[in-house]
This record gives structure tokens, sequence and C-alpha cells, in this order.
């Protein structure tokens, strides 16, 4: 009875019932069937308390025949696992801490890859934040995922390479709407618009803007 309750318990959890350990198959001795009863046990705890949330943690699908496999395999396998959740946690979070979201196939990166990228995130994430920072200004939402691999060096080498880029744009921006500002209020003054207005500087046409505001009030 604790053999079929154990398999039933197993069968239920994995979809497969665990083969030749139905009771008419099993050992005839009383404490080999407990022992038995035992390890069906052993593998539903180890399959439902670690290895099946951790596989579903990770978005893979549980091999087959786990019910086949030897609670102390189970119990090793649930361990590795767990140790990969741990570490993609790690990884996730130090994505979450720069405001970028985590390559999509690092949940299957080897450990060494996981631990390395953790922990590049977490000493590095000051200039990893400037950069996206940087990038967004730039209107790149999303960082190029490498560059959280990158060393210091080359960390300073792309935040130089970005700021005179985002500077220049949002000069750009900037007198891009300041020239349209003018536009708009010398038309409600029925002016036309001077030929070389775009060949004047940000400075010239804040002043320009400002003498047309204090006219028009």
């Amino acid at each position: 009875a604790a053999v079929s309750a154990a398999a039933s318990a197993l069968e239920a959890l994995t979809g497969a019932a665990p083969s030749c350990e139905a009771p008419s198959d099993g050992p005839r001795d009383p404490a080999a069937r407990l022992a038995l009863a035992s390890e069906l046990e052993a593998r539903h705890d180890a399959l439902k308390g670690t290895v099946l949330p951790a596989l579903a943690q990770l978005s893979q699908r549980p091999p087959k025949a786990l019910a086949e496999r030897p609670a102390a395999e189970l119990q090793t396998l649930g361990a590795a696992l767990k140790a990969r959740v741990d570490a993609c946690a790690s990884v996730l979070s130090g994505y979450e801490a720069i405001g970028q979201p985590p390559p999509p196939d690092f949940k299957s990166w080897p450990p060494e890859l996981l631990h390395a990228r953790a922990a590049n995130l977490t000493a590095k994430a000051a200039p990893l934040r400037r950069i996206a920072e940087l990038e967004a200004r730039l209107g790149r939402k999303n960082l190029d995922w490498e560059v959280a691999a990158l060393d210091d060096a080359a960390l300073a080498a792309r935040i130089a390479q970005l700021e005179p880029q985002v500077a220049e744009r949002e000069a750009t921006t900037e007198k891009e709407e300041l020239i349209g500002k003018v536009e708009a209020a010398l038309w409600m003054k029925g002016q036309e618009v001077p030929i070389g207005l775009p060949m004047k500087n940000t400075t010239e046409l804040r002043a320009i803007l400002k003498k047309l505001k204090r006219a028009a009030e």
C-alpha cells in the first residue's frame, strides 16, 4: 500500500508512473518494499520541492522520465538548478538596477558567464547607468547587451564617445525648437521670416524670441 501510494503520487506529479516499481513487480520482502516506498517518496519530494519549480523559473521543460531517476540524482539536479536560478536572479537584478532588460537567452547561459555578468553589472553599475541615459537621450531605448561585459576602460571610452553626440543632438533640437517659436511669433505679428534665421545661433535666437515676446506684451 505504501509503494502504491508513493507511485501514484509520483505519477500525479510527473504524468508518468515509475516503471517496474508497482507492488506486484517490486521485491516481496516487506523491508525492501518499505525502502522502495521511501525512495519513491524522496523522488516526489525532490521533484516537487526543487526540481520542477526551478525548471519552471528557468522556462525549461522537464526532462522525460524524471520519475525514473533515483532520489539522490534528483536532489543533485535540484541543487544545480537552484544555483542556476539564483545566478539568473542576480543577473536580472543587475540589469534592472541599470534600467535595462536582460538578454532574452540569459537563462541558458553557462554558470560561469552568469556569475561574471552579475559581478560586472554590480561593480560597474554607475558607468552603465550613464551609458543607458546617454543612449536614451539619443533615442535608443535599450543598450547593446554586450555593453555590460565591457571593462572600465571600454566603458569610459563609450561614455566619451556618446557625450558629444548627445550634446550635438540636443543643441540641434533646441535650435530647431527656437526657430519654430520665432517663426510662430513673427507669423502672429504678420511679419515675414528673415532668410538668415536658420543661420543664427541659439543665443541669438533666444534674444530674438525674447524681444518678440516683449513687443507682444
